[in-house]
């Protein structure tokens, strides 16, 4: 199996991703489903739907099966799993006490411990088990097992496929409804002998706790249908008249006496009956007496039903009530869902709860497809591949933008210090290839001033640029030099680009460089900003 590849759907008991799981209970007259939105570390019973199996338009029951299937899935939208549950008449159960305490280890060796045991091959069967109890001193573990003759499940499949779903979970209804019981803080608190009963129509189902252990499931071949066949062959009554009967009166008189009194024998030989089956199972746990009966099932809405069967069965007797798993702070109950008797099964077989949560009888040719999780691993793993490159891209970009404004800054500077060294530079001219074009042309022309100069007569070019220092007072006159060109040739000739504060500077500026002996003429000035010519004295 292809699990778990890129991100699970849950780890542990949290939920990554929302799951919406749907529980379907198939019965001989109804099919009920429950919605369950499990996500985070909530798990809510949101929506609930029945259809009944009793209309004439279809031929068999199979066809109306599968038109209900249709029906209740269409009714409750988007799905991303189905559930459903093989009645425990199918079933055949099997407690084991085996060297380990792990479910890979004891999934090694379950088969070859419960073969021998089954009424059929084992080839024809698939099998699964819960791990019951724990024993860490001893390091072994109680199981429960479950075997499943493959044609029934391929019957149960092929209803789901004929309506066009596929299950991606098939577990047995007692199994669910332990798993349900043991999610129930007010149940999980119950010592000593539990019995949970399961009043159906057909049948009767009985799981034994024991100390908060599962120990025996047991599944009786007569139910309410018995009861209104029995009074209706003791009254004028037909057996639907008898169900109509229960359901609207319970135990309470109603109609003619005869017919009263009929339904009393009827149920009370009923509950006899399954007295005398709690009596012989608990003596197999060497248990006398049960401390509590839970009842549930269509039976559990008959009136006065629990404190009618607690006299004849001699136990503390009370329905089972789902509405206290909001006890435990995991589970919620939406406020448009009623919860009834009826649909209890199809809760607890939706419900991922963990005594249940690995239990799948299908297994082998039944295993579910895994084209839909590899669907969603792909899905994931092509989000997380566009994500990674979605942030290079980013980054990139981010990077980029941002390297491209440091050039353009650093471009500008460059412009301005290089308009600001060489003034001849157009104050028009931004582009920095143009500037840097335009300076080298600039640095050229004071190149060849430069080189102009002989070795004879640099040491001359020094001694007039010291001589100028030595003649300008700069803070005196607020002098500021702006350049200074200097042409050796036949005749020195040096230009003074340079600014003074007043007329009163200028003098003493053209009056100090007069005096200077290394200078034959300066240029008198008629303005304070000035370019003053000064011919060199030649020696």
């Amino acid at each position: 199996m292809i699990q778990n590849i890129f991100l699970p759907e849950k780890i542990g008991s949290y939920y990554i991703f929302r799951q919406r799981i749907l529980g379907i209970d198939i019965t001989k007259t109804h099919i009920h489903a429950s919605r369950i939105l499990a996500q985070g570390a909530t798990i809510t019973i949101d929506k609930q739907v029945s259809a009944s199996l009793n209309g004439e338009q279809q031929n068999n029951y199979d066809e109306r099966v599968v038109a209900a299937l249709q029906s209740v899935c269409e009714q409750m939208g988007k799905i991303d799993q189905i559930c459903t549950a093989l009645p425990s008449t199918l079933v055949v159960f099997k407690e084991l006490r085996l060297p380990f305490t792990t479910r890979d280890k004891i999934s090694l060796v379950i088969h070859f411990e419960v073969a021998p045991l089954l009424p059929f091959p084992a080839h024809e069967a698939e099998i699964d088990f819960i791990i019951t109890s724990v024993n860490e001193e001893e390091k072994s573990a109680q199981v429960l097992v479950a075997a499943v003759q493959k044609k029934h499940l391929a019957e149960h499949l092929s209803l789901f496929e004929q309506a066009g779903y596929t299950p991606e979970k098939i577990t047995v209804d007692m199994f669910a409804l332990y798993g349900l019981y043991n999610q129930i803080p007010a149940y999980q608190s119950l010592e000593g002998s539990v019995a949970l009963i399961d009043l159906n129509m057909h049948s009767t189902s009985i799981i034994t706790i024991l100390d908060t252990h599962v120990r025996i499931i047991r599944t009786l071949p007569y139910g309410l249908a018995t009861v209104a066949k029995d009074a209706g062959n003791s009254s004028d009554l037909k057996p639907q008249q008898v169900m109509d009967h229960l359901l609207r009166f319970g135990l309470q008189q109603g109609g003619s006496e005869n017919n009263n009194q009929a339904i009393q024998n009827s149920l009370t030989a009923f509950f006899n009956k399954l007295q005398f089956a709690l009596t012989s199972t608990f003596n197999q746990l060497q248990k006398n007496s049960i401390d509590k009966i839970l009842l549930l099932g269509p039976g559990a809405e008959i009136k006065d039903i629990a404190s009618f069967s607690e006299k004849l069965l001699g136990s503390s007797c009370e329905l089972f009530d789902v509405q206290k798993i909001t006890e435990n702070k995991r589970y919620r109950i939406a406020p448009q869902v009623t919860l009834s008797q009826p649909v209890l099964l199809s809760i607890a077989i939706g419900l991922p709860t963990p005594v249940v949560e690995d239990f799948n009888v299908m297994k082998g040719e039944f295993a579910p497809p895994q084209q839909t999780l590899l669907l969603k691993q792909l899905i994931t793993g092509g989000v997380l591949i566009i994500l990674l490159f979605g942030i290079i891209i980013t980054q990139t970009i981010i990077q980029s933008r941002r390297l491209q404004s440091e050039i353009n800054t650093s471009q500008e500077d460059a412009v301005e210090a290089l308009k600001d060294r060489f003034p001849g530079i157009s104050e028009d001219d931004e582009d920095l290839d143009e500037v840097i074009t335009a300076a080298k042309s600039e640095l050229a022309k004071e190149e060849v001033v430069w080189r102009a100069f002989s070795s004879q007569t640099r040491s001359s070019f020094l001694e007039y640029l010291l001589e100028l220092t030595s003649k300008i007072n700069k803070q005196e006159l607020g002098f500021i030099p702006k350049q200074i060109s200097i042409v050796d040739g036949a005749q020195g000739e040096i230009t003074l680009t340079a600014q003074v504060k007043d007329w009163e500077a200028l003098k003493k500026l053209e009056q100090a460089l007069r005096e200077s002996k290394l200078f034959s003429y300066v240029e008198g000035q008629s303005d304070t900003d000035f370019s003053m010519k000064i011919i060199v004295a030649r020696k």
